[in-house]
């Protein structure tokens, strides 16, 4: 049985209302920290569900706060909930886009998800990626990846 989704913020939208509302950055750093330490401590005891909507949480108040995306992604990946991993491994790497192994956790998740056609779309950017910026480990590594997936006799992990 599929645990219930995390619901983390729609950040498109949410961001822009946050931020017209003066909601942004109101949770001071000492709360900030207090508040990640219980949910980092709730990850370490396996209480994902309960982390996972608390990184949430964090996140609408600290939308640019690259850990509270991590955690987020962390949980929800634990839990199976593929689309809302995605979804905040994207933010990840939006936030941190010289860190490609963000890239790599969304392909990991979206064939998780039995998403194959989707992982193949962003494994071809990531190799077109690569190359634009002259990264030839990482266009290296996608591209294996690509192969890999695109092989005949490929079979999804149980």
């Amino acid at each position: 049985m599929n645990a219930p989704a995390l619901s983390l913020p729609d950040l498109p939208g949410m961001e822009s209302f946050l931020e017209a509302t003066g909601m942004v950055g109101k949770l001071d750093d000492d709360g900030l920290e207090k508040y990640y330490a219980l949910a980092y401590q709730l990850t370490q005891l396996g209480q994902h569900q309960q982390a996972g909507r608390l990184f949430g949480l964090l996140c609408l108040y600290r939308p640019r706060e690259l850990r509270l995306w991590q955690g987020a992604a962390l949980c929800a990946r634990k839990l199976k909930d593929y689309p809302t991993a995605v979804r905040a491994y994207m933010r990840c790497l939006a936030l941190a886009p010289d860190d490609n192994g963000f890239a790599f956790d969304v392909v990991d998740c979206l064939c998780l998800a039995n998403e194959r056609p989707a992982a193949l779309a962003v494994l071809g950017e990531m190799v077109r990626t690569a190359k634009a910026i002259g990264d030839e480990d990482y266009r290296v590594r996608a591209q294996r990846v690509l192969d890999r997936l695109q092989g005949d006799g490929h079979e999804q992990p149980a």
